[in-house]
């Protein structure tokens, strides 16, 4: 049996994709619209209002010719839900009743992580279950109080830590974890004496998933004002919380049905978000919104409401997640929470309609930015004014197109109180200096988790459009890259071609390699689900085995096109050997070998005539 990666059986992998139609996957989560042999729609990712993003039946494959994002289904899922191949694979075999063999070689790192999925779901049921016991009597009562129904704590597995020192671990090894397991996953620590106990104690339990359900960790609260407040799971193999978004496995339908993300900070305020209706809510695992966090949140919309605290920290919390929205040209609105309130306490006060109206009057991005930058400030003279303006210049300079810029331009500058011209002389300005990514100055640390590492996301900032496979100097590796497009169309072409050029050596490095895959079987058959199978790791062949098989080469004219392209490349080679050939001539007279000279001349003047008469 064949192996994909050493350890996925090719044939396994063919009956997954065969039996999960690209259009019906990609339907789930994109409209799409029939259009000729073809189904287009909004790419998913990234901002677009024409649509780019093409999705083939007849080749299983999906190419947007806006962010140059392509692939097969399994490339589809892996991207948008931000999967292993191996996860994306048992996904789409579980979506059609398939049984995922048992595959050798598993890497011990994927299953520790599916023992670590396990073992924290049998945890969250244990402070689940614990809360409905007498001795979790004082959970409940926190829950109530906080005037949560029976309902809340079932939909969100909400949960009770006993006082205990070891209870929870003494269950879990009856259940046949070991300690040293629950050490890892970070349910318990070790002690100095070679025992363990308990990490969350006398608190309330709220399980984190990720945004595939999978219990990634837990949070836990204390019941009086003890120190540390809050309690979250240590970093793990299964738990980033910078990665990860409270309550997005619940939110997600919603989010991508209602085009929009509600971001608060905080677990209570997601679940009484959730409880008035505004179930596309979700919060980050602290107050930094990270660049990870902000790429999850694209996979699902571009647009996003903060309704953040309105205290110092939640307002400087907006300001740093605002950068890495606007980075990845997200629409962003910001809601000012009225002073002293955070979402879910206006909410349990006032109610979903007052929290309603505070959406609907949620301020656009630049309006909000001008305010804080305002702040402390009363704009008189020209100089205060300049003051507020050159506080929001690297947000301005930051938008995408000129006509986003010229328009924000004159919005700054009616709010300001300055002219339009007088402001775009500041944006000039301000480019001249060539500062074209900037973080809002507001005098916090820039830890791992919220300053800008552009080094992460080569191709440019997250949801960027980023630019094709990069396209070669040269006419020759051009019309390499043709000819492989035309072959990625016309696979019957392959073994003539292979003929032909059998000793023909490609020097664009994108085409050599996918030569060499193509050389592997002349047949042809299955030639795209191939190679994208072998070249799945290579974002920029994928790409261009994407696009090629998305623009495919008149038939009539493919024959044509051919032997133009083979007699090129063949003529270009002769080229280039003609021109060795007189520079190793020169060499041989140089150094008064004569015999060699007459040698190479021969191959010089025959190789001559083959180009001047255009044959192999």
């Amino acid at each position: 049996m064949i192996f994909l990666s050493g350890r996925i059986p090719a044939d396994f992998v063919d009956e997954v994709r065969q039996a999960n139609d690209i259009v019906q996957v990609i339907s789930e989560y994109v409209p799409l619209k029939k259009s000729g042999r073809n189904f287009v729609g909004l790419c998913p990712f990234h901002p677009e209002k024409t649509p780019s993003f093409t999705v083939s039946p007849e080749k299983q494959i999906f190419y947007c010719f806006g962010c140059h994002e392509g692939g097969d289904v399994f490339s589809f899922l892996m991207k948008r839900e931000g999967l292993s191949f191996w996860d994306a694979l048992t996904s789409l075999a579980r979506r059609v009743g398939l049984e995922v063999p048992a595959t050798p070689g598993r890497d011990g790192r994927s299953r520790w992580q599916e023992r670590a999925y396990e073992i924290n779901a049998a945890a969250r049921d244990f402070f689940h279950n614990y809360l409905r016991q007498p001795a979790g009597q004082a959970g409940r009562e926190y829950f109530f109080r906080r005037e949560l129904t029976e309902e809340d704590l079932e939909k969100f597995y909400l949960g009770f830590a006993p006082a205990a020192w070891d209870e929870l671990t003494r269950y879990m090894t009856k259940k046949g974890f070991r300690e040293d397991e629950l050490v890892r996953v970070g349910l318990a620590v070790a002690g100095k004496k070679g025992s363990c106990y308990d990490r969350f104690r006398n608190r309330v339990i709220f399980p984190i998933t990720n945004h595939r359900g999978q219990v990634a960790g837990f949070g836990g609260r204390v019941l009086d004002d003890s120190l540390p407040k809050y309690l979250n799971s240590p970093e793990s193999d299964i738990f980033n919380k910078g990665q990860l978004l409270y309550g997005l496995s619940l939110a997600a339908r919603d989010i991508r049905q209602k085009d929009e993300v509600i971001l608060v900070e905080g677990y209570m305020d997601v679940i009484r978000a959730h409880k008035h209706g505004f179930t596309n809510t979700v919060a980050p695992l602290g107050t930094a919104l990270t660049r990870e966090q902000v790429r999850l949140i694209t996979r699902y919309t571009y647009n996003v409401v903060m309704a953040f605290d309105a205290d110092t920290a939640g307002q400087a919390a907006t300001l740093r997640g605002l950068d890495l929205l606007q980075e990845a040209g997200c629409r962003v609105r910001v809601v000012t929470v009225p002073a002293g309130k955070d979402p879910d306490e206006f909410l349990q006060k006032e109610g979903g309609e007052a929290f309603a109206r505070l959406l609907q009057q949620a301020e656009p991005l630049l309006h909000y930015r001008i305010r804080q930058a305002g702040q402390g400030i009363t704009p008189v003279t020209v100089e205060d004014k300049l003051k507020i303006l050159h506080r929001v210049l690297p947000a301005l300079v930051m938008l995408e197109s000129e006509i986003q810029l010229s328009e924000a331009i004159y919005t700054a500058a009616d709010l300001i109180g300055l002219t339009p011209e007088a402001v775009r002389s500041e944006v000039e300005k301000f480019l001249q200096n060539k500062r074209k990514r900037w973080i809002v100055r507001d005098n916090l640390a820039q830890t791992r988790n919220n300053r800008i590492m552009p080094d992460l996301y080569p191709t440019g900032a997250i949801g960027e459009k980023k630019k094709p496979a990069g396209q070669p100097a040269g006419g020759r590796q051009k019309a390499e890259r043709e000819l492989l497009t035309l072959l990625l169309n016309y696979p019957d072409y392959l073994p003539q071609t292979l003929s032909r050029l059998e000793a023909y050596p490609f020097t664009d490095p994108l085409a050599a390699k996918l030569w060499e895959e193509l050389r592997k079987d002349t047949t042809g058959e299955n030639l795209v689900e191939r190679l994208v199978d072998h070249f799945r790791a290579d974002e920029e062949i994928l790409q261009f085995i994407s696009r090629s098989a998305m623009t495919p080469v008149e038939e009539k004219k493919a024959p044509v096109l051919w032997r133009g392209y083979v007699e090129r490349l063949l003529s270009e080679e002769r080229k280039a050997r003609l021109a060795q050939l007189l520079q190793e001539i020169k060499a041989a007279e140089q150094a008064g070998n004569w015999e060699k000279m007459q040698e190479l001349l021969l191959q010089y003047r025959t190789l001559l005539q083959q180009e001047r008469s255009g044959e192999n």
